[in-house]
This record gives structure tokens, C-alpha cells and sequence, in this order.
């Protein structure tokens, strides 16, 4: 217990310092204790699997079917239910429960959260029996080669780059941060609405932490994007902490990046045709790639018109009409 108190006080200070959240001693306690809760729940040497016809004792939980050995990995054999201060049973609001589910690790937590405890008084006498959903041929999705699953296809455009509408330019930035050296490469790429890449810009310099290094390239793109025409242009990043701060109506509260979103904020063209958006770690591949060459330099000063062969493969993989020419 005393381990999960003083990891739940660390983290509470961390995003203290680095998020500015009040810190909750009820929720701190609340959580180790969950936490603990759940690990010795888990860590029992022993489990028993009761019959259907076997009676209930002051000391059991309600029985469960004499599960599968397929269902079951043999690692858990180990485990133990024993103990308990009352009768537990599923929640009726869990539909089509699985009591195997119950034993597995990677769902244990969510059925934990649905479990119930009552006095042995309130216990229906009759044993509880589970059994597997029925799963219902309307639920049943036939594969059709000619036309994905929305969920395929959901994932697979989540991790493309967008062009941006016509008449905008899009800018992407990223930062590479070597957590020994503290050393930090910036990416910044600019692309109009045919997903031609118009401009960009890396740098080296050094940051304490990787939002800081974020932000000093979030500064790199306001800089690239006073150059360009005076065109609306969305900034994509994807650093979700920096995009919420700079969106946010009130003062940053983290003080690493404070003095960067301020200078973001008051530039004379934040609000007029600059629009920060998240983006996908996926869909920032592009300037993900040049601020690791930048970092371990290995990025050739002059790279806009002739770019890194590494990165000509991704720009053309986000849409690049045609390689650059010589």
C-alpha cells in the first residue's frame, strides 16, 4: 500500500508542476487504494472453481460454471477468490457477462468496476449460472474486398496527411528531443492544398523537456509562416497538451512553455489567418522524420528543392505529385 501511496503523490506532483492540477489528497488515497486493491485481488496463490450445485459458504463468492481450459490460460491457475466479506455477484447493468472474464488480466479492470457487493442475506439461493453472448447474425459483418469496414477505414485515413482546403496552406512541425543531451531538432514543413511542399525549415537547440521542445518548434512555425503569403494557414501538431494550451482563451499554466505560448499568442497574426490544430503522430510523419535528421545531423542545409531521399519517400506517401527536380 505504502508503494501505491507514495506513485499516486508523484504523479499528483507532476502534473502539479508540469499541468498545473490542484492536487486532491481524497483522490490520491482513492487511487492507491484502488490500485492496491486490485493487485492483491490479482495476486492470490490459489483459485476454486465451485459447482453449480455446490452451496454457498459465508466466505465464497457466488459460483461460477467450471469454465473451459481453453478459456482459462493455464498462468492463472494460481489465483485465488477466497477471502471476500461478502457475497459478490455480477451487476445487472453488465449485459452478456462472462465469468471467465473476470479472471483474465485485460479485462478485470472494467468488470471490477460492475461488481456488487451484498450481505449473504440478499444472496438468491439459487446458484448463478454464466454463459457466452449470444452473438446475433445481425451483429455479423460479412468482408467485402470492394468496400473496407468503417473501422478499417477510420484507421487508415487517421493516419494520412491531409491537404488543406484550396486556397490554404498547411504547416506541420515536430521536435526530436535526445533526453540525455537535451538537445532538440525542430521540423517544419509548409504544403499548399495539391500537397506541394512550398517551404520548410529545421534548427538544433535545447530544451528540458519534450513539450518545451515542442513549443520552441510551435515558435519556428509562426516565424515560417510570417514569411509565406498572406494566405489562411492552419498549423498542425501533434502535441496535444501545446495545441490545448495555445487554443485556450485563458493564460497557459504550464511554466515550461509559458513564455512560447504567450509570444504565439501575441503575434500580430494569431488570430487574423493562423488556426492551430492535433494532428496524429501518424499524420506527422513527414516533419517527424526531418527533426530526427535534424537532431543527429544528418540534414543538408539546402533541402527544399532536393530533400533527403527518407523523406521524399514520405512526402510522396501524403501526396507529393511528382519528386522534386534537380
Amino acid at each position: 500500500m505504502v508503494s501505491y501511496l507514495c506513485w499516486e503523490i508523484w504523479k499528483a506532483r507532476c502534473s502539479f508542476i508540469y499541468q498545473g492540477t490542484p492536487i486532491n489528497p481524497l483522490s490520491i488515497a482513492s487511487s492507491a487504494t484502488k490500485a492496491a486493491t486490485e493487485f492483491i485481488l490479482y495476486s492470490r496463490n490459489k483459485i476454486h472453481v465451485m459447482h453449480p450445485c455446490e452451496p454457498l459458504q459465508s466466505t465464497q463468492v457466488c459460483p461460477y460454471p467450471p469454465p473451459s481450459s481453453s478459456l482459462i490460460p493455464p498462468s492463472l491457475s494460481s489465483l485465488s477468490l477466497y477471502n471476500q466479506p461478502h457475497h459478490t455477484r455480477i451487476s445487472p447493468h453488465l449485459q452478456n457477462p462472462i465469468s471467465t472474464n473476470l479472471l483474465h488480466p485485460a479485462h478485470s479492470p472494467h468488470h471490477l468496476n460492475s461488481i456488487t457487493t451484498l450481505p449473504p442475506s440478499q444472496i438468491h439461493p439459487d446458484p448463478i449460472h454464466m454463459h457466452p453472448p449470444q452473438i446475433s447474425q445481425s451483429h455479423v459483418h460479412h468482408h467485402n474486398p470492394n468496400r473496407p469496414t468503417h473501422s478499417v477505414l477510420h484507421l487508415h485515413t487517421s493516419y494520412l496527411w491531409k491537404p488543406p482546403p484550396h486556397g490554404h496552406i498547411k504547416i506541420n512541425l515536430d521536435a526530436s528531443w535526445a533526453i540525455n543531451t537535451h538537445l532538440v531538432g525542430l521540423g517544419v514543413i509548409a504544403r499548399d492544398c495539391r500537397s506541394k511542399m512550398i517551404d520548410g525549415v529545421h534548427s538544433i537547440c535545447q530544451a528540458y523537456s519534450a513539450l518545451e521542445a515542442e513549443a520552441r518548434a510551435a515558435i519556428l512555425a509562426c516565424n515560417l509562416a510570417e514569411k509565406l503569403s498572406p494566405a489562411p494557414i492552419i498549423i498542425e501538431s501533434d502535441s496535444k497538451c501545446l495545441i490545448d494550451a495555445i487554443n485556450s482563451p485563458s493564460t497557459c499554466k504550464i511554466w515550461s512553455i509559458y513564455p512560447a505560448v504567450a509570444k504565439i499568442k501575441n503575434s500580430p497574426s494569431f488570430r487574423q489567418r493562423i488556426s492551430w490544430s492535433w494532428v496524429s503522430r501518424k499524420a506527422n510523419s513527414a516533419v517527424d522524420h526531418l527533426a530526427s535528421l535534424a537532431v543527429r545531423r544528418m540534414c543538408p542545409d539546402v533541402w527544399i528543392d532536393r530533400p533527403p531521399s527518407s523523406l521524399v519517400g514520405i512526402l510522396s506517401r501524403d501526396g507529393l505529385p511528382c519528386p522534386p527536380s534537380s
